[in-house]
């Protein structure tokens, strides 16, 4: 073979080595992550394996976030955050363009227009989100949980009547997510409208 191709082909192998153990490295990873959402939802992961075994490492290189990250940007237009991939490498600034986009936009395809109920109240739920994410300390568990209980779901509730109900249904039909401490109970508990969130 020729000295050129040997080269190239050398090339071509350590480029694609450090991709292929990190594929390894999230799936080992993702997988180990599904069997204990699985254990705590009160299923039998090893059992599933056995069965699915494919499946298995599908949905464990989808709970590392490589497969969605890999599946997101070649066969979907936005990331799961709602963010297209040129939005994504720019970075979280550039990002929130497209958020500040929608709020001036918001409604503009609809057949009630840019001033309707359903526009504003889109464009409030995007003002929160973007409060949200340039609020400091917002990664931190315990800041997080607090201000979501005190700020974010009361405007949340008040901008949309019943969304946290809405949404733990949702998140429990589609995924099978349980809550430990109810958003909408607590939310109803801290209005005086229940006596405790438990």
């Amino acid at each position: 073979m020729h000295p050129l191709l040997l080269r190239t082909k050398a090339r071509i192998r350590d480029a694609i080595k450090p991709i292929a153990e990190a594929a390894v490295g999230a799936i080992v990873f993702g997988v180990a992550a599904e069997g204990v959402r699985e254990l705590i939802q009160g299923r039998d992961p090893i059992k599933e394996m056995q069965q699915h075994p494919l499946g298995a490492l599908l949905k464990g290189g989808q709970r590392s976030g490589f497969g969605s990250l890999v599946g997101d940007y070649l066969l979907g237009q936005f990331d799961r955050h709602g963010f297209s991939a040129v939005a994504s490498l720019a970075g979280p600034t550039f990002a929130q363009i497209d958020t500040l986009m929608d709020l001036m936009h918001a409604g503009g395809e609809t057949k009630d227009g840019m001033l309707s109920s359903a526009a504003m109240r889109q464009r409030g739920a995007d003002a929160i989100r973007l409060a949200k994410e340039n609020t400091p300390f917002m990664s931190l568990w315990a800041t997080s949980w607090a201000t979501d209980a005190l700020i974010w779901h009361r405007l949340q509730e008040w901008i949309n009547p019943g969304y946290l109900a809405r949404s733990e249904r949702r998140q429990r039909d589609q995924n099978g997510t349980q809550m430990w401490v109810s958003p909408a109970k607590t939310d109803q508990w801290i209005t005086g409208r229940r006596a405790s969130p438990f």
